[in-house]
């Protein structure tokens, strides 16, 4: 059964592409054009994944892993954050709220896609 990523991001282009990659490497992807979206989408379903962006409008990254964590539902589901943003400024932070792993931007599919199996290797 294929894995599912709930896959949050405000670019659009970037959220098509790396949506598009997943499913080819055989991933199940929920593309989210932000926060609320993802959380919707959550109401009813678990993702397997969650993969995020930092900076976005409306709620940024760190509002959503904070907001699933506080669910008992959706406390245990692995995060990375995929942000552009320098580690530093968010490495306590993300930390104390155990984000898995943290890509930064750019970087290659392959780089992405080791980060993302290495999460599913029993």
């Amino acid at each position: 059964m294929a894995r599912t990523i709930c896959l949050i991001d405000d670019t659009p282009d970037l959220l098509r592409n790396f949506t598009e990659f997943l499913e080819m490497e055989g991933f199940n992807v929920w593309p989210c054009n932000g926060g609320s979206e993802a959380l919707k989408r959550m109401e009813n379903e678990e993702p397997d994944l969650i993969i995020t962006d930092l900076w976005m409008p409306g709620m940024d990254g760190m509002a959503i892993i904070e907001h699933t964590r506080k669910d008992k539902r959706l406390d245990k589901i692995p995060v990375i954050i995929f942000s552009a943003r320098p580690v530093q400024d968010y490495e306590e932070m993300a930390r104390k709220l155990g984000v898995g792993h943290y890509i930064k931007k750019p970087a290659t599919l392959e780089e992405i896609l080791q980060v993302v199996n290495s999460f599913f290797i029993n």
